[in-house]
């Protein structure tokens, strides 16, 4: 381990502020840490990021980003068969998140496994791409409850990220897709805040490569929103036209997805 071949003890990272517990678990290999945590220790310890992926081989920051696309890209292509080698291949590497997070868009998970989902949230010390995203594929099977302390969390520390244009992109997509599955729920008033949130912050950056796509979820769930809460067509026509330009956009997996989205309100 390349922390003992440094001779650090665990309480050397409190220096660049690492909890024994937050470097432990890393080490076994039950939780994750953030990219700029991760470069942080290995500053400590004097060790390149390529040289770390090359001696842990199997619990690495690209296999992590790699995994967390997959589950994106197969949940929203409805491909089971997919998910299922995924939650097995996270299974043999032993990454308990990423496999929650494949059989999340599977199935239910059983209590203790929405358990271990909200003990993890709750001891983040800071919201980066990765755990976002664990957020975004895991937190509708999460409690009510749990699932707006965590966004109030989140919301509440992305102004030091939101340059970054591969976080904005994480953040705006799990904050509309929040929003959305809150107006499912008739939260009116936490709903709108989420999509108010990202005009005040201005989070949907001109210049992003994203632009477009991140623009039009948030008319999709901007519109979803006036359909139920304000004016009726007009939200319906907003749906639609979002809808529409998704499956111009990319194709209509994703234009379906967010459709189903809506299956249990009388817009579809």
């Amino acid at each position: 381990m390349l922390r003992k071949q440094r001779n650090l003890a665990l309480t050397s990272f409190n220096y660049v502020k690492l909890s024994k517990s937050t470097i432990s678990k890393f080490e076994r290999g039950e939780s994750m840490m953030s990219f700029d945590k991760v470069i942080a220790a290995l500053q400590l310890i004097d060790t390149s990021p390529d040289e770390f992926e090359f001696i842990s081989n199997g619990y690495n920051l690209s296999d992590i980003n790699f995994f967390i696309k997959e589950i994106d890209s197969a949940r929203i292509e409805n491909n089971t068969k997919k998910l299922k080698k995924i939650k097995k291949l996270t299974e043999e590497k032993r990454f308990p998140l990423l496999t929650l997070a494949s059989k999340a868009s599977l199935t239910k998970l059983a209590t203790y496994e929405t358990q271990y989902l909200t003990k993890y949230f709750f001891e983040l010390e800071y919201w980066g791409e990765i755990e976002i995203w664990l957020f975004n594929l895991t937190f509708e099977q999460l409690q009510l409850h749990d699932i707006l302390y965590f966004l109030d969390t989140l919301t509440s520390s992305h102004c030091d990220f939101n340059f970054l244009d591969k976080y904005q992109y994480y953040l705006v997509r799990t904050l509309c897709d929040a929003s959305v599955y809150l107006i499912s729920l008739n939260l009116k008033e936490y709903s709108i805040h989420l999509l108010n949130l990202i005009v005040s912050s201005s989070l949907i950056n001109t210049s992003s490569l994203n632009f477009m796509f991140l623009k039009n979820l948030f008319n999709f769930a901007q519109g979803f929103w006036n359909s139920q809460f304000s004016d009726y067509q007009s939200g319906k026509k907003e749906v639609q036209i979002a809808l529409d330009i998704f499956a111009s956009l990319t194709n209509s997996e994703i234009s379906d997805y967010y459709k189903k989205k809506l299956s249990h309100s009388d817009l579809i």
